[in-house]
């Protein structure tokens, strides 16, 4: 697993898009509003954010694992997450934001049913990671990260890392599915999560 694991599980907000038809202020308080029912670290992030005095209480607040949240906020409906969860409401990428924070771990926000803005975060590595990759590797024994995060932001830490491989925009099913394919080939496999989406993998692997 990447994010709390190989990382400190600590995002920050970097940047925010917006469309024309939105602001900063307003997609980071709906989202923030939106994310104060989740306990997900990405959720802290946007609350720290926010303005505190801003944030209206989210009610019909639903956790879609793998995808993000959805609710209703301040009388509107509120998506965030990945482009997955926006494309299942049936929500249009909107054009202006199209190739925008390329690389980044990306929230995108809906607001009734339309593309309002997205939210990069940041999560530095953990001092201590470098050192157990380094000492794995001496021990003979390859690496592959896992994670849900998007192509870019996960390709950089596997490469800053020296890992051997990584999967990228996994669900929860797909790391015990790949847990399987490695043991399938023969391989004695080892499994290192920090979250609830890692426990099949978890119980699966050796």
């Amino acid at each position: 697993d990447k994010t709390g694991t190989l990382t400190r599980n600590e995002p920050t907000v970097i940047e925010v898009a917006t469309t024309a038809g939105a602001t900063r202020e307003r997609v980071l308080s709906l989202a923030a509003g939106l994310e104060a029912a989740s306990e997900h670290p990405l959720a802290r992030a946007l609350i720290g954010a926010a303005t505190q005095s801003s944030l209206s209480p989210a009610e019909d607040f639903e956790a879609k694992p793998g995808f993000g949240v959805a609710a209703v906020v301040d009388g509107r409906t509120v998506l965030a997450g990945n482009p997955g969860l926006l494309a299942d409401a049936g929500v249009a990428p909107a054009p202006d934001l199209a190739g925008r924070m390329p690389g980044q771990t990306v929230i995108h926000v809906a607001i009734d049913g339309q593309e309002a803005g997205l939210i990069a975060m940041r999560d530095e590595i953990k001092d201590s990671t470098p050192p157990a990759v380094e000492r794995l590797h001496d021990d003979g024994i390859s690496i592959v990260m896992a994670t849900g995060d998007a192509p870019g932001p996960a390709g950089q830490v596997a490469e800053t890392l020296g890992i051997d491989d990584f999967r990228a925009g996994v669900k929860p099913g797909d790391k015990l599915a790949l847990v399987e394919e490695l043991q399938r080939q023969g391989r004695l496999v080892a499994m290192a999560g920090d979250g609830i989406n890692d426990a099949p993998a978890l119980a699966s692997a050796d």
